[in-house]
């Protein structure tokens, strides 16, 4: 991530961002006056924690953000809302499971089926989208 002077020093500075994140960012980032929080995540090199926290995160971003979408396009096919429910609660639920074996690093099966169980839903929604829109072809 590129600070706001271009490359890091030691002290590090306010990222730079673009659109609202950057208004956002702007503003609570004012009167630090190029400083960092302490202890917060734009500081480099503290343990392996926070870097474990921060690919958690972007692992759990590249996720959550497709089942979304899908979800708003399933939404909109009208399907029963219990049968909606279950598909997003098998989501979060593999989803949390998942970012709780990633994070304390918990043996191999686990993870990975964790993240199949979440996927199933995502799956599932998509062929249900594709066969819906299949008689507009």
């Amino acid at each position: 991530m590129r600070c706001a002077t271009g490359g890091c020093s030691t002290t590090e500075r306010t990222p730079t961002w673009s659109g609202a994140a950057g208004e956002y960012a702007a503003v609570l980032a004012f009167p630090l006056r190029g400083r960092a929080i302490p202890g917060s995540c734009w500081q480099r090199g503290s343990g392996k924690l926070k870097g474990s926290l921060m690919k958690a995160h972007r692992n759990d971003m590249e996720n959550i953000f497709p089942f979304l979408f899908l979800g708003a396009i399933y939404s909109l096919l009208d399907p029963s809302p219990a049968v909606a429910r279950i598909h997003f609660f098998i989501f979060c639920v593999g989803r949390i499971i998942h970012t709780i074996a990633y994070l304390l690093r918990l043996k191999a099966p686990t993870r990975s089926v964790a993240y199949s169980v979440a996927q199933l839903p995502c799956f599932s929604m998509a062929l249900q989208i594709l066969l819906a829109t299949t008689p507009y072809w």
